[in-house]
Order: structure tokens, then C-alpha cells, then sequence
């Protein structure tokens, strides 16, 4: 599970809201607020700020305030600093009071709003930091999207932590995982893959657009040293048949 500090904690890191609409935004898009699913389900979205400082900082690179201060200076000179990463994670909670019991009727509400911000994660790179205002859409849309459970012992009603990664954006085309998490147990308890579709608008003359990222492998936890960092063991690939 991604080290990350409780809900809460984004004005606090990032800086206050937005005076006009009282949201923490990625550009345009809010990443703290309400939002009404099938027109009768209320759940709350907050980002979810990195403990890792390299992290933080380039988390920065997607908040309106500080995209904003990119803007205004006159000539930004391209810097892989200013380059956001296709990763991030949030906070998401469903507002409604229900049995535990009901084992498949929580499932079925993590399905329902698993489809969440998938491709924005994949865009990060080409629309924010350096490329704020340079790279443009024509338009995006999902193609499709698979979720698979790992675990039918879920709480739909309490926090979880969904952390979103894209790993590949070429040829109109792009790809992003999402897994969620028991914040609580660090269980990892659903993986999530969506497709889309991303049509590039004629760019900024100044815009960069060909990025590698280096994603690191497993690495292996000995569980016979006890250790007893709560960090260490809530952020381990579990392999055991």
C-alpha cells in the first residue's frame, strides 16, 4: 500500500483552496469534494498526499495554485523537475449506512465507482508540470474496464485508498491500473485496468511529449525478522498460495 498521510492532510501540505469554488484542484479538476453517484449515493473524494518528499513535490506539479505560478513566469526552461509522473492516489468514501452482512451488495458498490479518474492518471504527464497549458486534447474517453477482486471481505463504507499508475500512453492510446486498498490492513483488495482513447489537439510548439518512466520491481520482505514498522509491512506484494 502507497505511504500516504490520513484525509485531511491536503490543504495542510498543498496549500489552501481555491477562494472562488472551496476545492483543491489538479488543474481543473477538483480532487477534494462530493460527488453524487446514480444520482442517490454521496461519496467523497481527497487526495491523498505522499509521505516521500520527491513525491510531494511532484505532486505539485498537477495543483492549480502552482501550475498556475508555472504559467506566469514568462519562459519556463523544460526541467524533468516540472515533469508529473502518471501517478497519483486518493481518498474515496461511499456515504451510506449498511449491514456488513451484505457481502455482495458492498462489492457491487466498489464496482460502481471504481470507474474514477482512470485516465486522468495517464494524462498527467502530457497536461500538467511543464506541458500545463502546451499539450491539448481533442478528446478522451474510456474504451473498457476490468476490475478484479481479490478479497470479498470489503467495507464499501468506510475510507479506501485507490492508487492510480499508466504505464503506457502511445498511438492515441493509453493504459491505466488502479488498485484499492483496506487503508486499515494494507490488504490489497481490488486491481482495476482501463483503456482509452486520448486524441491530441495540435500542441504548443514548446510542448515535450516523449517521456520513459522507470517503475521498480518487487522487492523481497524477509517474514522472519518480525519486523515491526507498520509502514514496511502494509507496503509489500503478498505471495503466498
Amino acid at each position: 500500500m502507497p505511504k500516504v498521510l490520513p484525509p485531511g492532510y491536503e490543504n495542510k501540505i498543498l496549500g489552501d483552496k481555491n477562494s472562488d469554488s472551496g476545492h483543491l484542484y489538479f488543474s481543473r479538476f477538483p480532487v477534494d469534494f462530493s460527488r453524487m453517484v446514480m444520482k442517490d449515493i454521496l461519496t467523497t473524494h481527497a487526495v491523498a498526499i505522499p509521505k516521500d518528499y520527491e513525491q510531494n513535490q511532484n505532486y505539485r506539479m498537477a495543483v492549480k495554485k502552482d501550475l498556475d505560478e508555472l504559467s506566469n513566469q514568462k519562459k519556463l526552461e523544460f526541467s524533468e523537475k516540472h515533469i508529473k509522473t502518471p501517478y497519483y492516489n486518493f481518498w474515496l468514501k461511499i456515504h451510506l449506512n449498511i449491514s456488513k452482512e451484505n457481502t455482495n451488495l458492498h462489492v457491487i458498490l466498489l464496482a460502481m465507482i471504481s470507474d474514477l479518474r482512470l485516465i486522468i492518471a495517464a494524462n498527467l504527464p502530457h497536461l500538467y508540470g511543464y506541458n500545463h497549458n502546451k499539450g491539448k486534447l481533442k478528446a478522451m474517453m474510456s474504451l473498457d474496464h476490468t476490475i478484479r477482486f481479490h478479497t470479498y471481505d470489503i467495507d464499501a463504507v468506510d475510507w479506501f485508498l485507490y492508487e492510480l499508475d499508466s504505464e503506457r500512453a502511445a498511438g492515441e492510446r493509453s493504459v491505466s491500473v488502479g488498485k484499492i486498498f483496506n487503508p486499515k490492513t494494507g490488504v490489497h483488495i481490488a486491481t482495476i485496468c482501463q483503456e482509452h482513447l486520448c486524441v491530441p489537439a495540435q500542441p504548443s510548439p514548446l510542448y515535450r511529449g516523449d517521456f520513459t518512466f522507470y517503475s521498480a520491481p518487487p522487492k523481497l520482505v524477509d517474514s522472519q525478522t518480525g519486523s515491526d514498522d507498520a509502514d514496511d509491512l502494509a507496503n509489500v506484494v503478498v505471495a503466498k498460495l
